[in-house]
This record gives C-alpha cells, sequence and structure tokens, in this order.
C-alpha cells in the first residue's frame, strides 16, 4: 500500500514539476513596479468610461447586461475598439465571439462612416459553443451586421511538443491584419492547453505582418511565447493582456525555445497607438 501511495505522490509530483515549466507563473511583481501596474490599470479604466461616452458610442456598452459571453471587460473593449478607429485593419480575426464581436464590429462602422472612399474592413469571428455563437449574433444590430460574420466550428486538439493546441477546425482564410484570442476554452477533456490558431495562421500566410491581442489567457501567452523572437509577445500586467505586432510566419522557430517569463509592456506601447485623449480627433490617430 505504501509503495501504491508512494508512486501515486510522485507522479502527481512530476505531473506538477511539469506544468510548472510549461506555464511558468508570472513573476512576482516588486512593491513599486506593483503600485505602477495598478496606477496604469486605474489610468485606463478612466480613460475606457470617457472613451464610451461620447456621444457616438453611448450605449454600445447596453448589450454587456443582456449577455451571457464572459472574459472580456471594459478596458479590453476600449483597447480593440481604439486600435481599429487608430489603425483601421481591413480583416480581423475574432477567436471567440461575444461582446466583443460587437464593439469591433460597430469600430469599422465608425471608420467606414467617417472615410466612406476606403473599402469598409470586416471582422471574422469564431465560436465552438452553439450557445455562445447564437447569444454573440443575438446581440449584434441590423447596422452592425454588413461588417461581421458569425462562424460556428468544432474544435480539435493536437500535440505540439509538450503542448496541447486548441484549434478551430474551419479557420476562414487569411491573411489578417489583427485577431483577437478570446477563444476556445482553455480546458478540454481533462486537457489544459492553449490556443494555436495563431501559429497556423502564421505557417498559412508566413509573409503577412499580423497583430495579435490575447485576452487574459497566460497560459497561452506564456506557450506561445517560446515560439517567437524575444520579447515580441509581452503581457499587460495591468489589463491582463497579451500582445504581439507585425509578427511574419518567417520570423516563427521552428523549435522552440526554453519558457520565460513574460515582459510587462503597456499593450498601447506595444501595439504602437496613442492613448484616447478626450478632445482629439481618434480616427487616425
Amino acid at each position: 500500500m505504501r509503495s501504491i501511495r508512494g508512486f501515486a505522490q510522485s507522479m502527481v509530483s512530476r505531473a506538477h514539476t511539469l506544468k510548472t515549466k510549461l506555464f511558468p507563473p508570472p513573476p512576482q511583481l516588486e512593491p513599486v513596479e506593483r503600485v505602477v501596474v495598478t496606477a496604469r490599470a486605474e489610468r485606463t479604466r478612466r480613460e475606457a468610461q470617457q472613451y464610451f461616452a461620447t456621444p457616438e458610442r453611448k450605449g454600445l456598452l447596453e448589450c454587456v447586461v443582456s449577455s451571457i459571453s464572459t472574459g472580456a471587460d471594459l478596458t479590453d473593449y476600449y483597447v480593440l475598439h481604439h486600435y481599429i478607429v487608430t489603425r483601421r485593419p481591413r480583416r480581423i480575426l475574432e477567436l471567440g465571439s461575444g461582446v466583443t464581436s460587437v464593439i469591433m464590429a460597430h469600430a469599422l462602422r465608425e471608420v467606414a462612416e467617417a472615410d466612406p472612399s476606403r473599402p469598409p474592413g470586416h471582422l471574422e469571428t469564431m465560436e465552438d459553443l452553439p450557445a455562445f455563437h447564437a447569444d454573440a449574433q443575438r446581440l449584434c444590430s441590423p447596422a452592425l451586421r454588413p461588417f461581421v460574420t458569425y462562424s460556428l466550428s468544432g474544435l480539435h486538439m493536437e500535440r505540439k511538443g509538450q503542448l496541447w493546441m486548441f484549434c478551430y477546425v474551419s479557420l476562414p482564410p487569411g491573411p489578417f491584419d489583427l485577431v483577437f484570442v478570446d477563444g476556445p476554452l482553455a480546458k478540454r477533456d481533462g486537457k489544459t492547453g492553449v490556443n494555436g490558431d495563431v501559429l497556423r495562421l502564421m505557417e498559412l500566410a508566413p509573409d503577412a505582418a499580423l497583430d495579435v491581442v490575447i485576452d487574459n489567457r497566460l497560459p497561452t501567452c506564456i506557450g506561445l511565447a517560446p515560439y517567437f523572437p524575444e520579447r515580441l509577445l509581452v503581457f499587460d500586467q495591468a489589463l491582463r493582456i497579451g500582445c504581439m505586432r507585425g509578427m511574419s510566419g518567417r520570423a516563427l522557430r521552428a523549435q522552440p525555445a526554453r519558457s520565460r517569463p513574460l515582459p510587462d509592456v503597456d499593450v498601447f506601447e506595444h501595439l504602437g497607438i496613442k492613448r484616447w485623449d478626450n478632445g482629439a480627433p481618434t480616427l487616425g490617430a
């Protein structure tokens, strides 16, 4: 009995050690760093509240109340909407539909109305759970429907090194300018995995420069970071958002490097967009 118990305990210990190696915990912030991160989070939340109080965006967040979607919050909506009206991406892919689908479709419409001479941008959003897929479509008003395509897709899991990669079966054809990762769920069939679609997109279109925003998925950020050059994928500790800018498949590592702590960098700084300034022009800033 003791030998069986000892064997079981050793297997649990080995599993914990492997998980720690694959997904090392985020670095502990020093007191001064914690103050800086907290101040950045509070500043961003104030900006977000003011941003969505403007006449053209007032009422946009009413859909949050009736939605069953989870995960994203006010500062996520602010980052996504402000990125789109500033950088004006033509094609966007969202992995995991919800309120953010409405937020991004609204930003695309805002850009289209401000400059009718430009071809309108479009959002492709993927979901694997039928209830969330139906709810996301319900939230989208008729005025926003031309700017977004909703797709329901199954999932498949594949092993890449020591990681389980969760991927949507039927990704729309790329290339894309922006990918927002907020799905699928990180745990399936007793397995903890990371989203592997970012790697797939870069392998399929190796010459395309891709910006990526990853919502509050630290294991995905840590699991993907070794495939990219150092400091390309960062994690904003204040907003719990991972991001990359201008990454192409040509720079992917054939073999991942060792897992390493992700640097804490302001998401606005890393994506190369100015924070919203109340009263200043937003479009094309």
